[in-house]
This record gives C-alpha cells, structure tokens and sequence, in this order.
C-alpha cells in the first residue's frame, strides 16, 4: 500500500507534515546516529519578543533521511522546533516535520511556522466540528452509499456559515460572546426551532437574533 506521502508526490504535490518519533523509529534512529557526527545535523536559533516576555527558538534539521527500514524507503527532509521562556527555560512548544523542501538557516523557521499553521488550521476546525455542538465524528457510517458524505457536507457548510457570521455579524457576535460555549447557542436554536415556524432563512435569522438578544438584555448595536 502506497503511503500518504507517496501519493502526494505521484501527484506532484509538495508536503510538510508532523513527524512524530512513534511514527517514524527509522527515521529517528538515524537521526541519533547522525547527531554522533559533527556538523551532520544543523542547527539555528533565534530570540523574539511576544508581547510579554522572549522566547528562544532552537531548530534541528537534516536532509535525506530513511522513512522506514528498507533499501527502497522514501527519503525526507527534517527538521525540529523547540520554543522556550527564556527567563524559567520552560518549554512552550516542540514539534518535528518531514518535507520534500530542501531545508536551510534561511527557510527552517519558514517551513516550521508553515507546519505548526497547518496543524493548528486541522486541530482547531477539527476539535470545533467534533466537540463544539456540530458533532461530525456522529456523521460518519451512517447510510449504505452517500448518506454520511452529504452529513458530512452539510456539517462542513453550517460551520462555514458559522464562521462567516462571526466574523461579520456584529449582533451574532453579542449573542455568542454573551452565551459563551457554542452549545448553548445551538440549544437555544433547536429549542425555538421546534416550536415556531418561520416562511425564510431571512426570517428565522432575524428573529432568532433579535429575540435572544432582547431577551438577554444586550444592547443591539446600531444598525449597519
């Protein structure tokens, strides 16, 4: 069976993916011996300010490495990045990727901060889909051919639509910020929802909004 990696590069697409030492005890292996010799593995670091105190960012990267124990086994480059207070020496993140970019001083802070985005983008949207009131992961084997596609669809469009009015709707953001877990906002919807009937979107959406907010007691803010 051919692996994630594989298939990405069949279709000439370029990664940078976690690399976790459990997953990959070759690649880690070689990685040890490596730090044996002098220079084999590079190293960088730099100091920044984050509005409170500095951190310091060590970075470990070497290129050409085995994915697996096999004379055929995919080669990748690594690189490691751990963040840390510079006052307590606490560490405040470490992480590791594999990618098919060459990896140098001037790019290795690049290509972790592009790896660390990708896997907050994937665990944050993931996490709210599955714990945040849309329940994705209930979306899954449900019917014998599209059924849990098209659930899964819709899911994926509500939380669209979700995000959309979050970031433009001043009234939507009130309610929200007042109700605090998004649970409750989809509580509240439910609970009216089975109870009225509405002609519209339009209207569903504007009663819905200026009912809980009056209800509430927000102040509605001026009209756009």
């Amino acid at each position: 069976m051919r692996t994630l990696i594989e298939r990405l590069l069949d279709k000439k697409i370029n990664f940078i993916l976690v690399g976790k030492e459990s997953s990959h005890p070759t690649l880690y292996a070689e990685i040890d011996l490596l730090t044996c010799v002098d220079g084999a593995v590079a190293s960088w670091q730099k100091r920044t300010w984050n509005g409170q105190f500095h951190e310091l960012y060590y970075y470990r990267y070497a290129s050409s490495l085995p994915l697996r124990a096999s004379e055929d086994a995919l080669r990748v480059n690594w690189c490691e990045i751990t963040v840390r207070h510079e006052e307590t020496g606490k560490v405040l993140f470490k992480s590791a990727f594999i990618t098919n970019f060459a990896i140098s001083d001037q790019n290795v802070d690049k290509i972790t901060r592009s790896g660390r985005a990708r896997w907050k983008n994937e665990n944050e949207s993931h996490t709210t889909l599955k714990t945040q009131g849309h329940n994705l992961e209930h979306n899954f084997g449900h019917g014998d051919h599209y059924l849990s596609m098209i659930l899964l669809s819709l899911n994926l469009l509500a939380f669209l639509t979700h995000t959309f009015m979050q970031m433009s709707d001043s009234l939507y953001k009130l309610i929200r910020q007042d109700l605090g877990a998004r649970k409750t906002f989809f509580a509240d919807v439910r609970t009216l929802t089975r109870y009225l009937d509405f002609d519209s979107w339009a209207d569903l959406m504007h009663f819905l909004m200026h009912f809980m907010a009056t209800r509430l007691e927000l102040d509605l803010p001026p009209p756009a």
